[in-house]
């Protein structure tokens, strides 16, 4: 797809839920708003979020053991810059930009790193699902038992058939693509025993245990949603935050986090028979927009700081580059 094309498409997504967000309140009334907010809860949050950067570096040291060995701080670099572009430019482009950071550490092909990142995702994604179906059996909808066993065992047939694929000798000798081998190689050596996969699942549920404390301290900064908060309440709310990180919008999920959201703590409000009015949806409006920025705070403060430091060091190496060989005309 033509990048101005999906620049725009971005944009128009984002813009789209932004118009859905606030179409029904005057924008002056949301930075009038006087939240009681435990500003405590607000530093546990964020606290809590710079210190899920370290533990997902630890968790690409353990994914990358097989790799040449680097320092926890040098594994913090490569998540650090793909979190601050994609809290700053549209379209997810840290996913795509993570694997080139890999690649200049590891001196490996660009997509045997892109399977590493790939990996990452597949292993966040398995464990939120898993904690999200583990909280629908506490949900408050009414959900039908019926429907939780078949997204159980949807998922259940989702992880084995990854697991299947990725270990198969067989399908890797189909792979007709010279890059897709490569993808291959680099699942073959992150996911090499099973006391490594093990060791993944375990640090990649602590660290949505980590994430899932953070959201829940984030949310409960602010009295008023104090009668809709429960533990299965903030997993969902935590799922909705990685439903918008997945879709490919203006920075930051912009509008598409702040729309979804919305909608869900008012359906809380609701169901909970509380009653739910224009000031409480300008309210639950202007907090959305407090927590986009809570969440992504350690991605435009240590985020821009290790991108500036990395972007400064390819520079000067350019420099070099270009000094040692340079043509003179006489």
């Amino acid at each position: 797809m033509n990048k101005k094309l999906s620049t725009i498409i971005s944009f128009f997504i984002s813009f789209l839920f932004l118009y859905l967000s606030v179409k029904d309140i005057n924008l002056s009334d949301l930075f009038n708003q006087k939240i009681k907010v435990n500003y405590f809860y607000l530093f546990l949050a964020s606290v809590i979020l710079y210190l899920s950067i370290y533990i997902k570096a630890f968790r690409l040291k353990i994914l990358l053991k097989n790799y040449k060995q680097l320092s926890l701080n040098t594994y913090t670099k490569p998540i650090l810059i793909r979190h601050f572009l994609n809290a700053t430019l549209p379209g997810n482009l840290g996913e795509i930009a993570k694997p080139f950071v890999l690649k200049d550490y590891l001196k490996k092909p660009y997509f045997e790193c892109l399977s590493i990142t790939i990996i990452e995702r597949v292993f966040d994604l398995i464990v939120i699902l898993l904690i999200f179906g583990v909280a629908l059996f506490f949900n408050q909808i009414g959900l039908d038992l019926s429907y939780i066993i078949i997204y159980m065992l949807f998922f259940l047939f989702g992880l084995i058939l990854f697991f299947f694929i990725i270990k198969n000798k067989f399908i890797i000798q189909l792979l007709p693509f010279n890059f897709l081998k490569q993808l291959k190689k680099g699942f073959f050596y992150a996911l090499k025993d099973k006391k490594q996969i093990i060791n993944l699942i375990l640090i990649t549920i602590f660290l949505w245990f980590l994430l899932c404390s953070a959201d829940f301290f984030l949310f409960s900064s602010f009295h008023i949603l104090s009668q809709i908060l429960t533990i299965p309440n903030i997993i969902f709310l935590t799922g909705l935050t990685v439903v918008a990180q997945l879709i490919p919008s203006a920075p930051s999920s912009i509008g598409v986090f702040n729309y979804l959201i919305i909608e869900a703590l008012e359906f809380f409000f609701r169901i909970n028979n509380i009653d739910f009015d224009l000031n409480l949806k300008v309210q639950i409006t202007s907090i959305s927009f407090i927590v986009l920025f809570f969440s992504i705070l350690p991605d435009i403060t240590w985020g821009f700081f290790v991108f500036m430091k990395e972007t400064e060091v390819k520079l000067k190496k350019l420099k070099s580059f270009v000094k040692k060989n340079k043509f003179y005309k006489y």
